[in-house]
């Protein structure tokens, strides 16, 4: 609600909002309608979706909180193509940052999960409240008499996010947090400009498949290895959100596999191995 008050004050641009019901409580429904009422009186123009997150979690065998924010980008990509519209925003802000970052330590992420959220990332999504505390928009949103719903799950700590929210976060020093983050990002810039010069010295790319010699991929460090996995699953076969656990048992296959096989994820394959080659299959 913040983040749309604000937007309403620059004229320079045209903003349309989306808003999404999840389906996953109660009140759900009246907090979209409550979203659509205060963008008209704004003068925004405003849609709502209806989704079931919960049958949708059990159909892709997902947890709820990735199924919703899978659904929920899903939802706003297709809006923003529809509109051809430039970008994406959302509020996201500092103390969601600090959650995101603990969320992906907490599941074994690598270095890359020190990153968080960007406030500009490459799939054209804005977060422009990303620097700013919970707490100062709090502040910012009573001064201008700014109207909201709390979303009461947020005090239940059944949830991943709301257990980091309320039992973890509070104990980490937040600025540290933050200056790692920072840090992360600049390493993982220094170490994606050797993976360009390695895939173009040692892969080949034809035909939506990239190929590399399994012998040469074994002389890297370890912890090269690892990076140069993470960067093909992500960049090339467009999986995110992945833990160590789950590289672990890509490179486990590379290592081990000796004769013509495949690796799938969600029966596609995406991994082969043949006549010594790693083969990866574009996944879009």
């Amino acid at each position: 609600m913040t983040l749309m008050y604000v937007l309403n004050k620059l004229k320079t641009y045209h903003f349309i909002i989306v808003t999404i019901d999840h389906g996953m409580r109660k009140s759900s429904s009246d907090d979209a309608e409550f979203v659509q009422k205060e963008a008209k009186k704004l003068g925004f123009r405003c849609f709502v979706k209806k989704v079931k997150v919960p049958s949708i979690a059990k159909q892709q065998r997902k947890g709820m909180e990735e199924a919703a924010r899978d659904l929920r980008y899903e939802i706003f990509k297709k809006y923003q193509k529809k509109l051809d519209a430039k970008a994406i925003i959302t509020a996201h802000h500092q103390d969601d940052q600090i959650e995101t970052i603990l969320f992906h330590l907490l599941r074994g992420s690598d270095l890359h999960g020190l990153i968080g959220m960007k406030v500009l990332n490459e799939h054209q999504v804005f977060r422009p409240l990303l620097s700013i505390e919970k707490k100062e928009i709090i502040v910012f949103a009573k001064k201008h008499k700014i109207p909201w719903r709390e979303d009461h799950t947020n005090q239940e700590i059944d949830l991943t996010r709301n257990l980091i929210r309320h039992n973890i976060a509070t104990e980490y020093p937040h600025a540290l947090l933050l200056q790692m983050s920072i840090q992360a990002q600049k390493t993982i810039g220094i170490m994606d400009e050797w993976v360009h010069q390695w895939i173009k010295k040692f892969c080949t790319i034809e035909k939506k498949k990239l190929t590399f010699h399994k012998k040469i991929f074994k002389t890297l460090p370890l912890y090269l290895q690892f990076y140069l996995l993470h960067h093909f699953t992500k960049h090339y076969l467009h999986i995110h959100h992945l833990s160590f656990s789950w590289l672990s048992g890509i490179y486990q296959w590379i290592v081990n596999v000796k004769s013509t096989g495949n690796y799938t994820y969600q029966h596609r394959i995406i991994y082969a191995y043949k006549k010594g080659m790693i083969i990866l299959f574009h996944r879009k």
